[in-house]
């Protein structure tokens, strides 16, 4: 009989640790890659669905451009100043820390916004007393059309207005094994006062990828000394 208890125990032993080390391999994987269910949602190898929730990843950085510049989505002027505000899938980022290396699945959106230099003033004198039909929460004495400043009771800056479209870079060896880096690039917009396009096509070299590959080759395509969250 005791020879029996101690069968038993030293199989629960092994199954024990059998369990630790599946559960201790499976941790690891996940530490150094992107999760399954934070991955891209392709409708085919050339579609892919606006990621949701995409706010809410991790920030890693927001560069400004001055009214009456164009947008990199499509070559358009946008009137007002232009914010470009990067996110970076939360899981992708933790793999970057632990390897220094970006993983596959790895997303990045630029998600762009413009200050209100249009409607919401005047055009001579440049005075800014709306903002969509209201009041804004703060008195906007006037603006600055060349520097996008504008001078309020709290103080004078450049404040974002509204959304007018979303850049998209996702790693994916299997869709793009000839890509530079395996990235596909792709622009949801420009838009003004409606949604962003559900879905996307992928884009040719020229608009998105020539500049990633001319500039970051060395950073795996990837402008991370421009984004302070990515600094080390």
């Amino acid at each position: 009989m005791f020879k029996k208890t101690g069968i038993r125990l030293f199989n629960l032993s092994a199954c024990l640790l059998a369990i630790a080390v599946t559960t201790g391999s499976s941790i690891a994987t996940a530490a150094e890659g992107v999760e399954a269910s934070a991955r891209a949602k392709f409708e085919s190898n050339t579609v892919v669905k606006l990621p949701e929730g995409y706010r809410n990843w991790t920030h890693i950085g927001t560069y400004f451009k001055e009214p009456g510049k164009t947008t990199i989505l499509d070559g358009s002027v946008i009137e007002g100043a232009q914010f470009g505000n990067t996110y970076v899938e939360p899981s992708a980022l933790a793999a970057y820390k632990k390897t220094g290396k970006w993983p596959d699945g790895t997303q990045f959106v630029k998600d762009f916004t413009a200050s209100s230099l249009g409607d919401e003033c005047d055009d001579k004198s440049g005075v800014c007393t709306k903002n969509k039909g209201q009041k804004w929460p703060q008195d906007i004495e006037s603006c600055d059309k060349v520097t996008g400043e504008c001078k309020t009771t709290h103080g004078t800056g450049v404040f974002e207005a509204y959304y007018f479209g979303a850049g998209y870079m996702v790693k994916d060896a299997k869709r793009f094994p000839k890509a530079p880096g395996n990235w596909g690039y792709f622009g949801f917009g420009p838009v003004k006062g409606t949604p962003y396009p559900k879905t996307a096509e992928l884009r040719p070299m020229e608009q998105c990828s020539g500049c990633h590959v001319a500039n970051r080759a060395d950073k795996d395509y990837v402008f991370s000394d421009l984004h302070l969250g990515l600094q080390q």
